[in-house]
């Protein structure tokens, strides 16, 4: 009897062995197949990644910092159609955002003032953006500066819209219509106005000489990034050709 019950324990250890094989086997597989840790895992893109893009536009409101609160929602209208992405944004598409630093000037601080839009919706597309106000703008050229070179290649003119105030009535004689202008063709910077980025790509203007106001006739950039150096306007023929 003896005998019969010691076969007994020698085929449960040797069960018990195998089983603890197979265990110790299971946990590696699974540990090596298992996903990265967080911090290994690759960090996600940004909400804006890929080339530097500019967009013209014009206010819907006036804004001033110092007076314009923090959080004012804003809106803007495209002047010239921009491509992103594949897809050509057209002329008079609405971005969507808010004001992000609103400060007046003191007389030891500048003023400063950061704008961020969040979207853009046209007709019955719309699209998650992520840009903000920078130092640039396109001046409006008047008279003789105003006629273009090129006709063919010319900027919009800002009175070829015939929904804009100030558009002239077309049984209007021709020499009562407002002095031609339209829109110069490179893109300057605001006088007296320095710009900063934080490291999460706000961008926010300052001035030590005035306070920042922004007023519904002239074209300012928005960009989702550092711009270069003066550059044409983006044509829409550019971009449907």
């Amino acid at each position: 009897m003896s005998g019969k019950r010691s076969h007994i324990r020698i085929e449960a250890s040797i069960r018990l062995a195998v089983l603890s094989c197979l265990l110790v086997t299971s946990i590696v597989a699974l540990s090596q197949s298992s996903p990265q840790s967080s911090e290994e895992q690759p960090k996600p893109s940004a909400t804006n990644a890929g080339p530097v893009q500019e967009f013209p536009v014009t206010m819907r409101q006036n804004v001033v910092a110092g007076k314009t609160p923090v959080g004012t929602k804003v809106e803007a209208r495209l002047t010239i159609a921009t491509l992103i992405r594949g897809a050509v944004i057209p002329e008079g598409a609405s971005f969507s955002g808010e004001v992000v630093e609103s400060v007046a000037k003191s007389l030891t601080d500048p003023s400063r003032l950061s704008i961020r839009m969040d979207s853009v919706r046209w007709k019955k597309e719309s699209r998650p953006m992520r840009l903000f106000l920078t130092a640039w703008y396109y001046p409006l050229l008047l008279g003789e500066d105003a006629a273009p070179k090129d006709r063919d290649n010319a900027p919009p003119s800002v009175m070829q819209n015939p929904n804009t105030p100030g558009f002239p009535n077309p049984h209007t004689p021709p020499d009562l219509f407002p002095q031609a202008s339209r829109l110069s063709e490179t893109r300057v910077t605001m006088k007296d106005v320095e710009s900063s980025r934080a490291d999460d790509g706000t961008i926010t203007l300052t001035s030590n000489k005035s306070n920042l106001k922004l007023d519904k006739s002239t074209t300012y950039v928005f960009s989702n990034g550092d711009l270069g150096a003066p550059a044409k306007p983006p044509s829409a023929s550019d971009h449907t050709k």
